[in-house]
């Protein structure tokens, strides 16, 4: 009888036993559910971090930063020839005092959108801040980049934008540069289109006007670039 007790007792305490190791791997399982839940999570602020630091959150492009880092990467590539477009939109101002700046925004949402669609197939396109924007045409010809500079002139002259019962006409001044980085920088390519993007302006706007840097000359400073020949 008492060898009966014993042998209870004994599966008794292997029963707790089993069943204390079973809800510690249960609970170690929830642990390492929750521990891994946070690790994503973390690793998705960490991306939208990243994200926001080089977009725009208004327009969803590129910002300033973001524009430069990329445009950095193409002088990764010195054996081939790259663009950018400048554009600034003609007319924005009127927007916002006649419409108010929600309308304001909404257009520079529209503009974004188009500029997206229309840089997408060959590199990308940013906000600069205010009403300015920018395209990077990475490893593309000296036509492709003039194509896709006056096609998107064209469209965004076609253009039209309705708020608070006003209709305004939509346009841009536009200047380009074609460029093989060597002798030259991102800070005095800039300077380039927006020389190039200021005399389109005061051509009246709705126009591109494209410069072409020789390599064989040193553009390493934006002071070098007022000079340039200028051709519209």
């Amino acid at each position: 009888m008492a060898l009966g007790i014993g042998a209870a007792l004994v599966l008794a305490l292997l029963m707790l036993l089993l069943h204390f190791k079973a809800k510690s791997a249960c609970q170690l399982q929830v642990s390492n559910g929750l521990l891994q839940a946070k690790v994503e999570e973390t690793h998705r602020l960490a991306a939208k971090l990243r994200h926001n630091a080089t977009h725009n959150q208004l327009t969803a492009l590129y910002n300033r930063h973001g524009f430069v880092g990329e445009l950095e990467r193409a002088f990764e590539d010195d054996g081939a020839t790259h663009g950018i477009v400048f554009i600034c939109p003609d007319g924005f101002k009127q927007v916002n005092d006649t419409a108010g700046h929600a309308a304001g925004d909404a257009l520079l949402q529209q503009i974004s959108t188009l500029l997206a669609e229309q840089a997408k197939p060959y590199g990308i396109a940013a906000r600069f801040g205010g009403d300015e924007f920018a395209m990077s045409l990475p490893r593309y010809s000296s036509d492709t980049i003039q194509g896709v500079a006056d096609g998107t002139c064209s469209l965004l002259s076609e253009m039209q934008f309705d708020a608070q019962g006003f209709s305004f006409p939509v346009a841009g001044s536009f200047g380009a540069v074609r460029f093989e980085p060597v002798n030259t920088t991102a800070e005095a390519l800039m300077k380039v289109v927006d020389v190039a993007c200021y005399h389109s302006k005061t051509l009246g706007g709705g126009c591109v006007v494209i410069q072409t840097l020789s390599a064989d000359e040193d553009h390493s400073s934006p002071d070098n670039v007022t000079s340039l020949q200028r051709a519209v």
